[in-house]
This record gives structure tokens, sequence and C-alpha cells, in this order.
């Protein structure tokens, strides 16, 4: 049997353990790292305090599921990142279903003192980004071009809880270094406050355009070909390769091949091979700043039997040459 645990946030906050390993303060800027423990929970969280947002970077081990009951005391606008993990969220009376898988995103609104549950699946590595706001604020990160997201504004704008999409969307490679940036900020004051910012905004606007993108060419994913979608995606996370061919991949996940391709684009916002791309590139980045192996052998770790065809790739994916990430060490 699953074992699930059901508290009141307030009541959790109680029972869990705080301790504050920092606490950094300069103008409007506040940064602190605290880790938690409490009921086989363990939990390290970095928390961005700025003058119109707030943050929140979370790495938790949860060994079972946790369902907390929340009620929040002012409106909230939070733009919301599953690193790994999956997560629910019943939200409010309207009861809109938020589900959000590893490397998905989405932004919701709740308004006060209504009554939403959420539910965190066991996992050993849960990790979450999130950007906390008050709606006061939306209008700014949309240059008051609230049209782009009528319907959500309407329906926040009506006091009801909502989400930006039913249907949580894939983190991309650029939303990934857009994070990876704001967590790893050294900016001098008071520029690093402009830098962050900035930055949310970017990650706000690439959500919103996400959201919006032309759907004319997406095809009908049922339940168990979006499951076998999400089997080919972790299967390819896992690994960072493929040897099948379209074909072969369509016969193996009991798909056409037009839904294979366009669900997959569909669910993730990139290609199968597009994927696969992308994983070889960050693992050649990694080798060559973590080790010692020469070009050569990374070429041929990360798939390319040819150095230059290698190098030309990496300069198309970070704009500069193998050799010139290491000479940057």
């Amino acid at each position: 049997m699953k074992q699930r645990i059901i508290l009141d946030e307030a009541d959790l906050l109680e029972v869990i353990g705080e301790h504050c390993l920092d606490d950094y303060q300069a103008g409007g800027l506040r940064i602190r790292h605290y880790q938690t423990e409490g009921l086989g929970m363990r939990g390290k969280f970095k928390m961005i305090d700025l003058p119109d947002m707030q943050i929140v970077h979370s790495m938790a081990s949860l060994p079972y599921q946790l369902g907390l009951n929340v009620m929040v005391d002012q409106p909230l606008l939070q733009m919301h990142f599953g690193l790994t993990g999956y997560e629910s969220a019943t939200l409010g009376s309207n009861a809109y279903v938020l589900q959000i898988q590893r490397n998905q995103h989405n932004l919701f609104y709740l308004p006060t003192h209504q009554k939403d549950f959420l539910l965190h699946e066991r996992c050993a590595n849960y990790i979450t980004f999130e950007v906390n706001f008050h709606p006061t604020y939306l209008s700014k990160l949309l240059n008051d071009e609230v049209s782009l997201i009528a319907e959500f504004y309407r329906r926040m704008e009506a006091g009801n809880a909502t989400l930006l999409g039913k249907e949580s969307r894939p983190i991309t490679s650029e939303m990934h270094q857009i994070i990876q940036a704001i967590l790893s900020c050294q900016f001098p004051d008071p520029l690093r406050q402009l830098y962050l910012e900035t930055k949310v905004q970017e990650l706000f606007l690439l959500q919103v355009k996400q959201f919006n993108e032309e759907e004319s060419h997406s095809v009908k994913l049922h339940p168990d070909d979006k499951q076998k979608l999400y089997q080919l995606n972790e299967l390819i996370q896992t690994t960072g390769e493929l040897t099948y061919s379209l074909p072969e991949l369509a016969s193996e996940f009991g798909l056409n091949i037009d839904k294979l391709k366009k669900g997959y684009k569909q669910l993730f916002n990139q290609t199968i091979f597009g994927h696969v791309h992308e994983l070889r590139m960050q693992k050649a980045k990694e080798l060559l700043q973590r080790t010692n192996q020469s070009i050569g052998e990374i070429s041929l770790l990360t798939g390319y039997k040819n150095q230059q065809h290698f190098s030309k790739a990496f300069k198309d994916r970070f704009g500069t040459l193998p050799r010139d990430i290491r000479r940057e060490l």
C-alpha cells in the first residue's frame, strides 16, 4: 500500500525543523539558504526575495506521498517549474486540476481564502523552481499587453483560481538556461537585483509564448498515447541515446510515425532526435568542463566520429568552440 501523509500547510511548518544556513541582505534584495528535516523528509532551499517577487529553488527527499491543504492569505501568481518528481493540485471550487510531471511547467493563480489541495508523489530527489508574485505585477511582466493571456487574465480578475494551460508544457532548454542563470547569478549589487528581475521576465515571456503557440498542427493524444510518449522521453533522458530508427520506435512503442513525431514535439517542444542531440551537447560540455579527456575522445563519447563535425555542432549550440570552453576554465 502506498503511504500517504495529509496535513494542513500550517501544521507541516510546525513539525518540520528549519535551520538557516546563511542570510544575505542588500537594499531590496534578500537571499537565504536553509534546510529542513522532519517526518522522514529532508529539504534544502534557496529563497530570493525581491521587492515584487519571491524566487524559490527547492530540493527535497519525500519518502511517501505528501498531501497539503493550502490557503493563501493574499492573491498569488506562481510560475512553477517541476525539474524532477511529480505533483498535482486541485484548485478551489472550480476544481481545476493542475498536473506537473518531471520537466514540465505552468502558471497558476490562487485567490485569497480558498482551499486548495496539493499532492506531491514520493521522490528521492524532488526539485522545483518557482517564482511567486502579486497579480498587480502581471501587467508589468507583460508590458501591459494582457491580451496575450486574455482568458487567464479575465478569470483572475474575476477572483477565480485558474491555470495558464489545462496541460502543463515541457521546460525547454532555453528555460533551463535561464533558471540556471538565476540560481548562479554572481552580479554585484545593485546590478544583481536588476539582472534577476530581467531574467524572470524573460522566463515568464517564454512561458506565455509557449502556451500561445499555434495548435493547428497538433495531433489528438489519448492518455495511453501520452503514457507511451512519456516512456520514450524517460528512455531518452536516462540513456541520452537512441539506436532505433523512427519506424522501429513507432513499432516498439505502438504508435504510428505521424503520432510519434508530432506527439513528441507537442508534449516536449522538441523533436525526438533534437532531444537526443541536446543531451549529447550538454554531456559534451560537462565533460569538457569536468574532465581532462581530449576533444577527440569527447567527440566519440557523444556520438561523433568526425571531430570537425562535433566542433561545428558544439559551436552551433553554445556559440563557442570546444577548445574555447577549455580555455575559459
